[in-house]
């Protein structure tokens, strides 16, 4: 009998830890999904009192304040709506962001994409001196117009930007001119432009708002999206590359698509000492489309790739937020939209 009791006894104990574990548990519950909760809810803006009520509308967002960027801006493609900035309209150097303006006004002031141009020798002592990016041409090959735009917007060529800059303009000095008259035509009033490379230089200047402006339009012309969303090309067979020129973009897609339910799109990278790493992308998120913009994030031109780290946590948020504000039932409100003016 005694045997019995103290099994029975355990048996209690037993019975007893466990319900204490699970209360335990269940409470351990609930405080995550009030975490959750405030976190998420903190990352959206409030943007005005519903009419009537004390109730906030909110537009959906994303927390920029643990990137390594200096600079972001993340916008809704299809309405232009602003989700969130970080001084987006300072002044930053653009780095090869500047090959996204060079390459749609070589688009629009050229009527054969096929036709071939002839690589300059000239043009190489001064690329070799500012260890520019180079697509891989070599003097004298003849290249297609439309290989030379793959070359700008993939590896980022300087040797094709400055080839059909001083093909269309007659000197690149002269192209900057058509780059600056596009600029005032997209409402780009805090740009200026010097090159076509986006090499340092002072006076070459932007924001991420006036980059968003170029982005949105160039999207529009086919020719430009459909490199800008590639990943890789293979040029016509050259001089020096018999079998074609093999590309790829800068961008590294897989560390950006970490979460299955963001589908990068495309984009185009920059990096200089004095802009740092830089980016403007635009990806699709849960159905919807999305543009970044980044820059100066801390790295080099071969380091830990921040500013597409960046792209990945950015994007990653819309998907969370955007799931969590779906379960709210709330109405959406713009905060800002760069189409209002």
């Amino acid at each position: 009998m005694r045997v019995f009791s103290l099994e029975k006894t355990a048996g209690f104990v037993r019975i007893e830890i466990m319900k204490n574990l699970i209360e335990f548990l269940r409470n351990l519950s609930v405080v995550l999904v009030i975490a959750f909760v405030t976190v998420a809810a903190a990352s959206l803006i409030p943007v005005e009192k519903a009419k009537g009520s004390d109730t906030f509308l909110y537009a959906l967002s994303a927390d920029l304040s643990h990137i390594h960027s200096q600079y972001a801006l993340l916008e809704e493609m299809e309405s232009g709506k602003i989700l969130a900035s970080k001084n987006m309209q300072d002044a930053i150097y653009p780095a090869s962001m500047t090959k996204m303006m060079t390459a749609i006004v070589i688009i629009e002031h050229v009527e054969d994409l096929n036709e071939k141009i002839i690589i300059p020798e000239d043009i190489y002592p001064y690329l070799y001196e500012q260890d520019a990016s180079v697509a891989g041409f070599q003097a004298y090959d003849e290249v297609p117009i439309i290989d030379l735009l793959y070359g700008i917007l993939l590896p980022s060529g300087a040797e094709c930007s400055i080839t059909l800059a001083n093909y269309i303009a007659g000197s690149e000095e002269a192209f900057a001119q058509l780059m600056n008259e596009k600029a005032q035509e997209l409402n780009m009033n805090h740009t200026h432009f010097v090159n076509s490379t986006g090499l340092h230089d002072d006076a070459q200047m932007t924001t991420l708002e006036d980059l968003a402006y170029l982005v949105r339009y160039a999207l529009k012309n086919e020719t430009f999206k459909q490199i800008f969303t590639s990943s890789e090309y293979l040029s016509q067979p050259t001089q020096s590359h018999p079998q074609g020129l093999f590309m790829r973009s800068t961008i590294n897609r897989i560390i950006i698509e970490k979460e299955n339910r963001v589908d990068f799109l495309g984009g185009k990278t920059g990096y200089t000492g004095e802009a740092g790493q830089c980016m403007a992308s635009f990806a699709e998120v849960d159905g919807n489309e999305y543009l970044l913009i980044t820059a100066k994030a801390d790295g080099a031109a071969v380091s830990m790739p921040y500013h597409m780290i960046d792209a990945e946590s950015i994007y990653e948020q819309i998907g969370i937020y955007k799931a969590y504000y779906e379960d709210m039932h709330v109405d959406e409100k713009p905060v800002s939209s760069l189409h209002e003016k």
